[in-house]
């Protein structure tokens, strides 16, 4: 198995101002961190207040708790996963970048960095499918 390079070099140099930055980089993740778990944890309590109606399905097939905009409660386990996976990337960076530069440790450094890495291109491969499905849907009504 191919062994993985650092991200950096290995005589690398930060200085305060820099390690200031990295501090800010890193409470900032932390922020966005905590308010998407704050925001799945409304998502979660909204669904449990959500009343249980019966399913109606109408002539067309589609269920009226579609067309009225309700929430699924597959849908929204599916969401909150999918949004805690990709987010503990986002912590990791954070709790890890705060304690190489405290401890000046260049292994953790690169690993901080490499977590924000895969954070970002998670990030970018769902925007594009994002995007593509919302293509394929304008071109669809065209």
């Amino acid at each position: 198995m191919e062994q993985q390079s650092d991200l950096f070099a290995s005589e690398i140099k930060i200085d305060a101002a820099a390690k200031e930055h990295i501090r800010g980089l890193a409470s900032w993740a932390m922020v966005i961190v905590v308010v998407a778990v704050f925001g799945y944890v409304l998502n979660i309590l909204e669904l449990i207040m959500q009343p249980n109606e019966p399913v109606v399905t109408q002539a067309e097939g589609f269920s009226a708790s579609f067309l009225s905009g309700q929430k699924s409660i597959g849908g929204t386990v599916i969401t909150i996963m999918l949004g805690l996976a990709i987010n503990y990337f986002l912590y990791r960076f954070a709790s890890t970048a705060v304690a190489s530069i405290n401890g000046l440790s260049q292994e953790k450094f690169s690993n901080s960095f490499r977590n924000l890495r895969i954070w970002f291109a998670i990030t970018t491969i769902l925007m594009i499918l994002f995007l593509l499905l919302l293509l394929i849907g304008i071109l669809s009504l065209l």
